[in-house]
């Protein structure tokens, strides 16, 4: 037992020797080997295993004196560590212990930080409770020396501070420091933004607080200059403001002038919502952000280091890796950006801009590449090495950081879920006959289809080549054969996004999927039916909420991108987004189609879209008003409900409504049906006052508004609704239709005649002196023609009138006709009936109209054998030049001949 204690103590000492003496690079590789040999231990172990390992450790923890022994030898080894300790080797502790602190509280819930905080008040109140007065007056004693030497330490960082800050404003450009003002601004309004009204209280009296010494201090010198720069300041915003109130905005943006200043103030994000806690402006929609509570989803959750220093700090490093952050995120990504149609530019050509056309796709290949191909995408990251990892991932873009590279690497295969599913598959894959799968659909037990959860590991799995799997699952082969394509990713795949953007989902969580439901406002539980769009799910996780950390939307240029991607899913997956390129080839190309399907989608736009914002503005606001005959209002039902609606009372229409309204509203009846919007609304199937808007002269009750009423368009082929249109647009306060067919106490029978009555139709008087022109140079044949186009397309006023007075005209041929075989007594009935029919077969060989439907009565077909075209063909003959023809030819007939003649 002694060897053994000797042996243990020599390990110890040769151990703390080399811990010592190691680089933070040696001891970082050290401690990603410890834990990667403890995760890869972990995985193999079998639940037997498992539970004797977790055995052992009870047991060797299970009694007080041992576990009391193991801490005072922890205290005394980690005092004589400290005490050896260098200060350079103290301050790496402290460091990294403070970032590994960070890092803990950042990825804390709320429970888990509570009861942290009450152990140690616990731990606090038991030592507290237990030690001497001669303990407590050391500690205090020891806590007054660190506040003083903290307080002279601050004091000493705050002059330094002011110092370089003051050399470093002394020297700087007026380009720098615009660019300098600028950034704090932004951030100053962020910080406003997102904090409390506590907090802005709290902020608001420090700031009293601090004038208020200052100004005390202050020389009456300084106090001069001092109010001289206010004054200065406070002349200029006057002269600016006015000059953006005199300044006219249409069509600025073609006419840009860098003297002006084109910032808007549009106030503060004063709205949050009572459901989601979302902040907003004044003016955007009250559902826009989780549709008043229908939508709830937990946040991706803050990203950890370093991340997150470096999307928040502001440095020369940070500043580059936000500025090529869409490079970071290509080096990491799991799939690859496709199109099924690709522009590539001429030679010497430069590529602003990205184009394509078709679909645009993410793909995704094999685990390991093809013989002496290089690994890219996924495939990085089954790399056994992490610094071949890092290596790799330089070479594919080059101009990246190679320490953040392997910072970023090293979270990733720490928190991400997906890669760590993808990496346990593959080292679990029992030989090439078998697949790695991803399910589409698959929910972790117990969870709600609602959230997008992290995946586990039970969700990517192992397959075999045959078993069966849904179109959308993503199904990976070890290896691919060379001619294999790469498998298109579903957008609608719950990795989808994960794959795509991996700094955004640092977690690996879920994007949008199909299992995503409302909730129900009534019950409080989840919706059975009703999912949640595609805009919805993105709108809610980019919207900005109190007390929560958004890292999407501080990902800058990414951030954008990922806008773009999305709307351009949300939009349409065969749609060509970006900029629609022109395609050279042999292939023929339907460009109209092309042309069509494809257009332009910025960042601007697709938050645009995604925020259900409106596109464009409508004002005034307009409110069609139906049109419809006595008793023609449409009626919809079903074989179920026709017969209850065939007993039912007619529906009101806005029009039958707005008829009852002229009969019981006094103003009312000083409104065309056109008006009765400004003054009233449709609600309920009536109309009601508006409780809103500008007050009426004369009329206290009223109100008005700036709706304008457009009564939907009829077709004059329609004639009589044409002509009830023509009314209502003339007649005021109107009470019924036979109102409306009413003039001077006399009711006509149709809309026409009224409209006629009323002055709204012109007379005929042009197309009088037409036909009257055409009779005396053209024959009635064409006289015919012209009247039956006049009839069908040119809407005459009183075409029974211009039939009465030019029917002879219309007929003489039919007359002369009639006077040589019957003389000068016939039937001028029968002429005139021939006449109206042959004009009414040209009119409907021109439309479906009859004569009637013009206001002239319809000709009696049956009339025509008697009286028609084949009998006047028939009897169409000279008798005395015939008699001479007989008299002089007969007689020249051969036999055969004269037999046929006298037989007929």
């Amino acid at each position: 037992m002694i060897d053994r204690n000797d042996r243990l103590q020599r390990n110890r000492l040769a151990t703390r020797e080399a811990r010592n003496v190691e680089t933070q690079e040696t001891r970082n590789d050290r401690l990603q080997r410890n834990r990667l040999a403890t995760r890869e231990a972990r995985n193999v172990e079998t639940q037997e295993t498992r539970n004797d390992r977790l055995q052992r450790n009870r047991l060797a923890t299970q009694t007080q004196e041992t576990r009391n022994d193991r801490l005072q030898r922890n205290r005394l080894a980690t005092r004589e560590a400290r005490n050896v300790e260098t200060q350079e080797t103290r301050n790496d502790r402290l460091q990294r212990n403070r970032l590994a602190t960070r890092e803990a509280r950042n990825v804390e819930t709320q429970e888990t930080r509570n009861d942290r905080l009450q152990r140690n008040r616990l731990a606090t109140r038991e030592a507290r409770n237990i030690e001497t007065q001669e303990t407590r007056n050391d500690r205090l004693q020891r806590n007054r020396l660190a506040t003083r030497e903290a307080r002279n330490t601050r004091n000493d960082r705050l002059q330094r501070n002011r110092l370089a800050t003051r050399e470093a404003r002394n020297v700087e450009t007026q380009e720098t420091r615009n660019d300098r003002l600028q950034r704090n601004r932004l951030a100053t309004r962020e910080a406003r933004n997102v904090e409390t009204q506590e907090t802005r209280n709290d902020r608001l009296q420090r700031n009293r607080l601090a004038t208020r010494e200052a100004r005390n201090v202050e020389t009456q010198e300084q106090c001069v200059h001092r109010l001289q720069e206010d004054r200065t300041r406070h002349a200029q915003r006057r002269r600016v403001r006015a000059d953006m109130n005199n300044f006219h905005w249409e069509n600025a943006a073609f006419e840009y002038d860098a003297n002006i200043s084109y910032e808007c103030p549009i106030g503060k994000m004063s709205s949050v919502c009572e459901h989601c806690g979302a902040r907003k402006w004044r003016l955007e929609a009250p559902g826009m952000c989780c549709s008043n509570g229908k939508i709830r989803l937990p946040i991706i959750g803050i990203p950890p280091e370093p991340l997150q220093s470096l999307l928040l700090e502001d440095n020369p490093r940070t500043k580059a890796f936000q500025k090529n952050i869409r490079k970071y995120n290509s080096a990491f990504q799991m799939t690859s950006f496709g199109t099924t149609m690709k522009h590539n530019p001429a030679p010497g050509e430069w590529a602003s801009t990205f184009r394509v056309q078709g679909q645009v796709y993410n793909a995704i290949g094999a685990l390991q590449p093809q013989d002496e191909q290089k690994p890219s995408f996924l495939q990085i990251y089954f790399m056994g090495d992490l610094d071949e990892q890092a290596k790799r991932r330089s070479e594919v873009v080059p101009t990246l950081d190679h320490q953040i590279v392997h910072q970023l690497q090293e979270m990733l295969h720490t928190n991400n879920n997906l890669i760590r599913g993808f990496v346990t598959a593959m080292e679990q894959l029992p030989s090439e006959e078998h697949r790695v799968i991803f399910r589409a659909d698959r929910l972790p037990p117990g969870e709600h289809a609602r959230c997008f959860n992290e995946p586990i590991a039970h969700e990517i799995a192992v397959i075999m080549v045959d078993e069966q799997h849904g179109n959308r699952d993503i199904v990976l082969k070890t290896k691919d054969a060379p001619d294999q394509q790469l498998q298109h990713i579903s957008e609608t795949n719950r990795a989808y996004d994960g794959l795509q953007y991996p700094l955004l989902y640092w977690n690996g969580c879920d994007g949008y999927h199909f299992g995503l439901r409302q909730y129900d406002k009534t019950t409080g539980a989840l919706h059975p039916t009703k999912k949640i769009s595609s805009m919805s799910f993105y709108a809610y996780q980019v919207m900005v909420r109190a007390g929560e950390f958004n890292h999407l939307i501080r990902c800058k240029d990414l951030f954008s991108q990922f806008l773009t991607n999305m709307y351009a899913k949300i939009e349409s997956a065969d749609r060509a987004v970006f900029v629609l390129g022109q395609t050279n080839g042999d292939n023929e190309i339907n460009e109209v189609e092309t042309f069509q399907t494809g257009r332009y989608i910025s960042s601007n736009e697709a938050a645009w879209r995604i925020f259900g914002f409106p596109i464009h503005e409508r004002y005034p606001p307009i409110e069609h008003l139906d049109i419809h005959l006595e008793n023609g209002q449409r009626v919809y039902y079903t074989p179920e409900n026709a017969a209850q609606i065939a007993q039912a009372p007619a529906r009101q229409t806005k029009l039958t409504a707005f008829f009852q309204l002229c009969t019981e509203e006094p103003f009312a009846r000083t409104l065309l049906y056109s008006e009765v919007v400004i003054y009233f609304t449709w609600s309920e199937n009536k109309w009601k006052r508006r409780k809103i808007g500008n007050a009426v002269e004369g009329h206290p009750e009223m109100k008005s508004a700036n709706t304008l009423g457009r009564i939907y368009t009829v077709h004059p082929n329609a004639r009589e609704c044409y002509f009830l249109r023509l009314l209502l647009n003339a007649v005021k306060g109107p009470q019924s239709f036979d109102s409306l067919r009413t003039v001077n106490g006399t009711v006509y029978p149709t809309f026409r005649d009224a409209c006629y009555r009323h002055g709204l139709l012109e007379d005929d008087s042009h197309w009088d002196n037409t036909l009257a022109d055409a009779a005396a140079t053209n024959m009635p044949v064409q006289l015919r023609q012209l009247f039956a186009i006049m009839l069908h397309t040119c809407d005459l006023s009183q075409p029974m009138q211009l039939w009465e007075k030019h029917k002879y005209s219309l007929c003489e041929d039919f007359r002369h006709t009639a006077e040589l075989m019957d003389g000068p007594v016939f039937n001028s009935d029968l002429i005139y009936n021939n006449a109206l029919i042959i004009i009414e077969d040209i009119v409907l060989n021109m439309g479906e109209n009859h004569l009637s439907f013009f206001g002239i009565p319809g000709p009696q077909r049956q009339e025509q054998n008697g009286f028609g075209q084949g009998l006047f063909r028939e009897r169409n003959y000279n008798v005395a030049e015939l008699t001479v023809l007989i008299e002089t030819n007969v007689p020249r007939l051969v036999a055969d001949q004269r037999y046929a003649f006298d037989r007929l």
